[in-house]
């Protein structure tokens, strides 16, 4: 116990080494998006021929100011770790301090390390942690025994030999990609080990998730193909569902497999490429009933949708990042607008995740609640005072960005009308 505290004496301090950025803005938002798209594209497409020294791998460009970007991405979905990249002629400098829970020790635990040119694989040749300075020849042997043994050796050879820094300038470090046989499938199996350390189980059931599926298929078939309804029509039967078939202690499982069903039928099928084959090919030749409205648009519908399936697969954090990250893409030339509408649908989808797939006794205190036919003012609050079609210029006008009180302001009303919802207040 002794050896203990002393290491948390020295590996935590009373001061950040990294301070908060500024809050990200819609030109950072267009460079997270791009910078994504690229490093997904490479890590799927396989080389037109195999990868050595000599073959050219896939190639990722990342310049200086799209890693600034993406520490402001990142300090906005978990606003208690804040990052910053450096590249120097050694290698990439990556520093992070997270702000603890107040304890007598201290208020930040901070790190840096050192991603430094390598021929073979992704190495990290610096690791320290507060005062402490884990020598490289420990770290060669550390790193790669700990990744395997939090995502096992075929996983964690993966994570160590897809990518590798083969260049820096001052402003841009070069990556070559050697994408695994079959990534998509390899994709899967590393986000469900890593949603595992979060305190979720390690994966979803997909068998429930097709079953559910299937009843949202049923539901349908009673519709008009014509027929405009609201998305409470299909949540209503689907939650009363679980109420009735699913043991008590698994209630929130049932609950993550239905809202995963529902984003696969009303939001897009492109989540098996995250979650795994789900659909079978009979589920396939159906259509969905698209004409399914949440306060009388289908893009509020998609908004809830995908935000609690984001949920069910990350956190609170995550998913409303995304939701703000995605409306900054809008404010942009050529975007649909900044839409605190949009934002609301958003918020309302996470917290719907949140309250019934987080833990048996929530989600069973939300079923219970369906004691009369589920409204859509139980579901989401009304939009009609909340401002939409926001220009970038516009919004920095009005709101400067996603720090300012008056930005603030507006999402606190949402939040605190969404917590008054009978759904979600428990009242």
């Amino acid at each position: 116990m002794l050896a203990i505290a002393w290491l948390l004496t020295i590996v935590i301090s009373d001061r950040p080494w990294v301070n908060a950025p500024p809050a990200i803005s819609s030109q950072q938002a267009q460079q997270v998006k791009a910078l994504a798209k690229r490093t997904l594209r490479s890590v799927s497409q396989t080389p037109a021929s195999k990868p050595s020294l000599t073959a050219p791998h896939n190639r990722v460009e990342v310049h200086l100011d799209e890693l600034d970007a993406l520490a402001a991405m990142l300090a906005r979905a978990y606003p208690r770790l804040h990052s910053q990249f450096e590249l120097t002629p050694l290698g990439v400098i990556l520093t992070s301090s997270l702000r603890l829970p107040d304890n007598p020790l201290g208020s930040y635990l901070s790190l840096r390390l050192r991603l430094p040119i390598s021929t073979q694989e992704l190495r990290i040749d610096r690791f320290q942690l507060g005062q402490l300075d884990i020598p490289e020849p420990l770290l060669q042997q550390l790193v790669p025994s700990i990744i395997q043994l939090l995502f096992g050796a075929e996983q964690g050879h993966i994570l160590l030999h897809t990518a590798r820094l083969s260049a820096i300038t001052k402003d841009k470090l070069t990556l070559l990609i050697d994408p695994p046989h079959n990534a998509s499938q390899q994709l899967v199996q590393i986000l469900d080990q890593a949603r595992s350390f979060s305190g979720q189980s390690s994966s979803l059931n997909r068998l429930w998730i097709s079953q559910y599926y299937s009843s949202l298929q049923q539901q349908a078939m009673q519709l008009e193909a014509d027929q405009w309804v609201s998305m409470t029509y299909f949540i209503a039967p689907l939650l009363r569902r679980i109420g009735k078939q699913a043991e008590p202690e698994q209630i929130h499982l049932h609950s993550q497999a239905a809202i995963m069903a529902l984003a696969l039928y009303l939001g897009s099928s492109r989540f098996e490429q995250i979650i795994g084959p789900v659909l079978n090919e009979k589920q396939r030749q159906q259509r969905p009933h698209y004409r399914t409205l949440l306060r009388g648009r289908v893009d509020l519908r998609q908004h809830f949708i995908v935000s609690a399936a984001l949920q069910v697969l990350a956190d609170v954090g995550f998913s409303q990042a995304i939701g703000e990250f995605k409306e900054l893409l809008d404010s942009s030339q050529g975007g649909s607008g900044f839409s605190f509408a949009d934002l609301a649908a958003d918020r309302a989808g996470t917290l719907f995740a949140q309250r019934i797939s987080r833990n048996p006794q929530q989600a069973t205190a939300l079923i219970e609640r369906l004691d009369r036919p589920l409204r859509e003012p139980d579901l989401m609050i009304s939009i009609d005072q909340l401002p939409e079609g926001l220009t970038q210029s516009q919004f920095e006008q009005h709101y400067r960005d996603l720090d300012s009180d008056n930005y603030q302001q507006i999402i606190h009303r949402i939040d605190t009308d969404l917590n008054s919802l009978k759904l979600y207040s428990g009242q």
